[in-house]
């Protein structure tokens, strides 16, 4: 019982103190509140012209901003995109991997993976594939290795790598 009393009592000391506190401010400071106070008296006072010269006065002169004279100036800087404002930034032939080639009634099928949509194409020699980072058509099917043609040029892409890692190949 006596266990229950003393911690009843620290919680009301604690509770106090915290009161205290908050109405006093740590240190001696006003509260929040009394700052604001503070801050408003000092601007009011900047803007009137009783600053002191301190520095903090406000601005009597118009702005001369914008720097450029007009709107359309700012149109290659707007191009620019310098935020890339809705662009991906992400390289799908760093997603997109040849995963497995197998065999189907003794014909090869080679496996390319998107891993950012978790798309999978399945496709053997001759025929055409199309994936967010190359399309191309199957030219040659090897053990660990694929000759593809994109764009008109021949790559060579490796089991397990991504497309771009890709090596050129000469016919």
């Amino acid at each position: 019982m006596n266990t229950y009393k003393l911690a009843g009592l620290l919680v009301a000391a604690v509770v106090v103190l915290s009161v205290e506190c908050s109405a006093q401010g740590l240190f001696g400071q006003r509260t929040v509140g009394g700052s604001i106070s503070n801050r408003n008296e000092r601007l009011a006072g900047r803007a009137a012209g009783s600053g002191g010269g301190q520095g903090g006065e406000l601005n009597q002169q118009p702005g001369t901003l914008p720097a450029l004279a007009s709107v359309a100036d700012y149109a290659k800087i707007a191009s620019q995109n310098i935020f890339a404002v809705g662009l991906n930034t992400v390289d799908p032939l760093k997603h997109t991997f040849v995963t497995a080639i197998t065999f189907s009634n003794g014909q090869p099928l080679v496996w390319i993976t998107e891993q950012l949509s978790d798309r999978v194409t399945r496709t053997g020699p001759g025929e055409s594939f199309t994936t967010a980072a190359m399309s191309g058509s199957i030219v040659e099917v090897l053990a660990q290795e694929v000759v593809v043609e994109s764009s008109g040029q021949r790559l060579l892409l490796s089991l397990g790598s991504p497309l771009s890692e890709a090596k050129p190949v000469t016919p």
